[in-house]
């Protein structure tokens, strides 16, 4: 049954593979795509199950190389772009973004995160249960890809929960990031009294049915029961359907039927196979989406010159997050320097919503404003919040800077 999944992500995954080559210009053929599959150490990961092993079978890291022909070789050593994808997506969801990055960038690379779409899915039984083993299993696995692929430094951007990945990995692996982009991320902001009051009003306002959900939700949640795990759970015709629904509420931009198709059956495929990563959820954030361990209260620690977010105009995840981490890190000798962006009529999944304002982000932040034409759109620079700029003598809740983990 798994090897069948596993065949119908690899047709899912070719399909917008197909539609990827559909945003080059005409006559355009400068670039080329492959997919390809990297091994890595299968000890390099915190799992239980390595513990007694001397040699644990190795793992393999999934995804899409793709470059262009016609850069020079001066061009070509400069750090590649690197993707990674946000909660229950994978490579592909890049898949109109490809062609128009590599106009920019000689060299890119989408990955699926370990323990999703056609990378390797080990149990997640972790060594504890606690938020920094549940990090290092993405961070040392994606450290473990660079090293087999003999990158010494790379463009960093993650969507979503891969955007606070990539947090984590820049909090360890500093000297291998040249700059890092975070594509509306999760896990930015702390709680504040405001969003406390926002959920007591949810239970206080909530019908009979509202307050059940408000009662059971938090408690599977803390079970580590996962949206993918109650897909895998309904008949296929109802999953896919849920699956298909999401797809034409969230993405009305796509207008071509075949084309919301051919996202449904990858988004499907990749969330019906065995779980692995997805369970690191609750070991992450809370059930209110706030992270165990905020951003704005790590990325001024980070040793590295620049972040850039990019939020969509309409996007769940709040712009005022990133203003936030700007102006504490103003206020820090020796914080990034952080730019936030904003692409128009776009919301979460800002790279399928408006891809070209979205390229034109990614670029911005990893090569500056000279590799994009004077008269190139582009996204909107958001303004500090000077208002808010108060001295921040601490940062807050923080991790504590000795804690490290090994793989």
């Amino acid at each position: 049954m798994v090897s069948l999944k596993l065949e119908e992500m690899r047709v899912a995954e070719s399909r917008l593979m197909e539609y990827a080559h559909r945003y080059a210009e005409v006559g355009e053929n400068a670039y080329e795509m492959q997919l390809f599959d990297t091994e890595i150490p299968g000890d390099v990961v915190p799992l239980a199950a390595n513990k007694n092993k001397k040699n644990p079978p190795p793992l393999t890291v999934h995804g899409i190389h793709v470059w262009n022909k016609e850069k020079s070789a001066e061009e070509s050593a400069q750090p590649p772009l690197v993707l990674v994808h946000g909660y229950a997506n994978g490579a592909l969801y890049f898949y109109r973004n490809f062609v128009g990055l590599a106009r920019s960038f000689p060299h890119i690379y989408s990955l699926d995160w370990l323990g999703w779409g056609l990378s390797s899915r080990p149990k997640f039984r972790l060594e504890d249960s606690s938020t920094e083993t549940a990090e290092a299993f993405f961070v040392e696995s994606l450290e473990a890809w660079r090293r087999a692929n003999k990158i010494p430094k790379m463009v960093l951007a993650g969507h979503s929960i891969g955007g606070y990945l990539s947090v984590a990995y820049c909090e360890k692996y500093p000297q291998h990031v040249d700059k890092l982009i975070l594509l509306s991320p999760a896990g930015v902001k702390e709680e504040t009294p405001l969003d406390r009051d926002r959920i007591q009003r949810w239970r206080e306002q909530s019908g009979l049915m509202g307050k059940t959900a408000l009662s059971i939700i938090p408690k599977l949640f803390d079970m580590g029961i996962t949206p993918c795990s109650v897909l895998r759970i309904v008949p296929e015709s109802v999953g896919y359907g849920w699956v298909t629904n999401y797809v034409e509420r969230r993405l009305p931009e796509i207008t071509s039927s075949d084309e919301r198709r051919a996202i449904a059956d990858y988004l499907y495929q990749n969330a019906s196979l065995p779980g692995s990563g997805e369970f690191a959820l609750n070991r992450i954030l809370q059930v209110n989406t706030i992270a165990r361990y905020p951003l704005v209260s790590r990325i001024p620690r980070l040793k590295i010159p620049q972040v850039t977010f990019l939020y969509g105009d309409s996007d769940w995840m709040d712009s005022r997050g990133g203003l936030d981490v700007q102006s504490r890190c103003s206020q820090i000798a020796g914080a990034p320097q952080i730019q936030v962006l904003e692409v128009p009529r776009a919301g979460h999944l800002l790279m399928l919503e408006n891809y070209e304002l979205f390229n034109a982000g990614v670029v911005l932040g990893g090569l500056g404003p000279s590799a994009l034409s004077a008269y190139a759109p582009r996204p909107r620079l958001l303004l500090p919040r000077r208002s808010q700029n108060l001295a921040f003598p601490n940062i807050g809740n923080a991790r504590p800077p000795s804690v490290s983990i090994q793989g």
